[in-house]
């Protein structure tokens, strides 16, 4: 297909893709006009390109899904754009840091944590029994941290 591009879907549901939905390429809507799937990967024309070399002119930019069209989560769960930058303090008190990226694993997920102090980092497992409070609106995750995790 002519103009067609390979998208590397974060996990999750891959029927968040549908010809005619809606996307933000660098904050701009554009339209899904045609779609297949080839492993795990979506090949898509967007109403905004037409030309193989437009569609290079894009390698690299990140497509996303608009908020509005993302399916209701269950209590406890959390889509990943929620959850970064978000403040972690420690049931103590301690504040430890901002998620700056989830490490997506065979068994659970991993949040890296970004200390402000210092340029290292803390693995936390996106569990329920370390991860104790998600406050969405305050932009704050409580954790407990266990032993031989800072």
């Amino acid at each position: 297909m002519d103009g067609a591009l390979r998208v590397h879907p974060t996990p999750g549901d891959p029927d968040r893709f549908a010809t005619g939905m809606t996307l933000k390429l660098d904050g701009a809507p554009v339209q899904i006009n045609s779609l297949r799937w080839t492993g795990g990967d979506a090949i898509v024309t967007l109403d905004v390109v037409a030309t193989r070399d437009d569609a290079e002119r894009l390698e690299g930019k990140e497509l996303q899904v608009l908020a509005s069209s993302l399916p209701s989560l269950d209590d406890g769960e959390y889509y990943h754009y929620q959850l970064l930058d978000l403040e972690v303090w420690s049931s103590e008190g301690e504040h430890l840091g901002v998620v700056k990226d989830i490490l997506v694993t065979g068994g659970n997920n991993v949040l890296v944590v970004g200390r402000s102090e210092d340029p290292g980092e803390i693995l936390i497992p996106a569990i329920e029994q370390v991860v104790l409070k998600v406050d969405l609106a305050g932009r704050r995750m409580t954790v407990e941290l266990w032993e031989g995790m800072r």
